[in-house]
């Protein structure tokens, strides 16, 4: 892979954007929140011990506002149609800590009005994630808290110092634009040209980093 399109740095807490646990409603699309019987809903399976990590839902990278950064994710809102769902699963059920090494895309043609359920299994050491229609009971419906997901986002700058100690990396941007300071902990060099990774909730936490040729 070139240099160019390499994204060698990715924060694991940040990786865990999406959450399969908790009583969050989460709207991936723009705008207004839609009527129910305009939507779709995915519930991710919330059991500890069998636990899908939702990386992208349509090759986007989300996360949710500052405010709701937490473990709080039951429900995703998409509109009627395809859409791509890439998981990862994890497994604490002996304190093991098994994380799949990659993710898996989970495609679903949604209905409006439907629920759907998205799962993970893990037999002899292979899991697998699938979407089925769900129905799910009232008393996971109650309660369930609005919010909406953000896109990650990137500036591209010039690095003009980068120091290891603390992870503080000044970035010098075009068109005479003031510096940027984020929290980076990649390892860089000075005249480097990169585009910086992150999220608009966490304009100084670098999520990941992609050297410009």
């Amino acid at each position: 892979m070139k240099r160019s399109l390499a994204l060698f740095f990715m924060i694991l807490l940040c990786s865990r954007t999406l959450l399969a646990f908790g009583s969050g409603l989460c709207q991936s699309y723009d705008g207004e929140a839609r009527p129910r019987a305009e939507v779709a809903w995915v519930w991710v399976n919330d059991w500890y011990v069998s636990t899908l990590f939702v990386d992208r839902i349509d090759h986007k990278q989300y996360a949710m506002p500052k405010a709701q950064f937490t473990w709080s994710m039951t429900v995703v809102e998409v509109l009627p149609g395809k859409h791509v769902f890439e998981v990862r699963y994890y497994n604490d059920a002996t304190f093991s800590k098994v994380w799949s090494r990659q993710s898996q895309e989970v495609w679903i043609d949604a209905k409006a009005g439907e629920n759907y359920l998205l799962k993970g299994t893990d037999k002899n050491e292979r899991w697998q994630a699938t979407i089925t229609p769900y129905n799910p009971p009232e008393k996971r419906i109650e309660g369930l808290k609005r919010v909406k997901l953000e896109y990650l986002v990137s500036v591209d700058g010039v690095v003009q110092s980068w120091e290891k100690r603390h992870g503080k990396l000044i970035l010098d941007l075009p068109g005479g634009a003031p510096t940027r300071e984020f929290k980076c902990n990649s390892i860089l060099q000075t005249g480097q040209k990169v585009r910086v990774f992150y999220y608009p909730s966490y304009p100084n936490l670098v999520l990941g980093i992609q050297l410009i040729e």
